[in-house]
């Protein structure tokens, strides 16, 4: 989960600096990132929930 994580900060600089050299617009950032913060919370209960239950199983 942790490179799934990574990559999509990766994905995330990517295309703030796309958007720095114009080749893509505020708007199409915008919906970017949005995306990128749902699939980085989803990420983040996932690798929760892994931690939660293998804790409750020691």
């Amino acid at each position: 989960m942790s490179i799934a994580y990574s990559s999509l900060m990766d994905t995330l600089c990517q295309m703030e600096i796309a958007y720095r050299v114009k080749y893509i617009n505020e708007d199409e950032l915008n919906k970017v990132e949005e995306r990128i913060e749902t699939l980085a919370k989803m990420i983040s209960g996932l690798r929760y929930s892994f931690v939660k239950s293998l804790n409750s199983k020691l």
